[in-house]
């Protein structure tokens, strides 16, 4: 991935420390913040502050149910969501419902990931969003319908994924569903 030091993309950030992990997290937190100080408080890098807080909390295994902490990372992202158009609203959604879908079904705000998604799931377009995102999008689905007992409309999301890129959709879904063991644990 490509990012000017001058303008990073806070999608590619998000993006890195959601496959990366928490040390990726917190650099780019740092990188999404210092953004924020220097310029207008752009509504995307906003989202991605929110949807880093999240990663960072539960991957670090910082105060697992704080929820001081997840209160601010929740209100921070609804605040993007009102300063921020349809389309851009869609990428916060996205990229917050990714980073409560880490948590994994037995955490206490797990069903966040499905109401930031929803939105991405009843109006995704393909040419919405980079590829790599929209199949995260697909494969948080896929497990957020399975964890609610919806199995078929689960493997939807999942076929959906993988026509995209059938490789890369395999290999997240066991990327995913590591994280969210590990979240269990913690």
């Amino acid at each position: 991935m490509f990012m000017s030091s001058s303008t990073p993309d806070p999608l590619d950030l998000f993006l890195q420390a959601h496959l990366d992990g928490v040390r990726e997290a917190e650099r780019c937190l740092g990188i999404v913040e210092k953004r924020l100080s220097d310029a207008d408080r752009d509504s995307l890098f906003l989202g991605c502050k929110a949807a880093l807080l999240v990663i960072v909390q539960n991957d670090a295994g910082l105060a697992v149910n704080d929820p001081l902490y997840r209160r601010n990372a929740l209100q921070i992202a609804r605040d993007a969501l009102q300063q921020s158009d349809r389309s851009t609203a869609l990428k916060i959604q996205l990229i917050n419902g990714l980073a409560w879908a880490r948590l994994g079904p037995r955490d206490p705000d797990h069903a966040r990931a499905h109401e930031f998604l929803r939105e991405f799931e009843t109006s995704y377009q393909f040419s919405d969003l980079p590829p790599l995102m929209a199949l995260e999008g697909l494969v948080a689905l896929c497990l957020l319908h399975e964890d609610a007992g919806f199995p078929q409309k689960g493997a939807a999301c999942f076929e959906s994924a993988c026509r995209i890129d059938r490789s890369q959709a395999e290999v997240r879904l066991k990327a995913f569903c590591g994280l969210r063991q590990r979240a269990r644990r913690s």
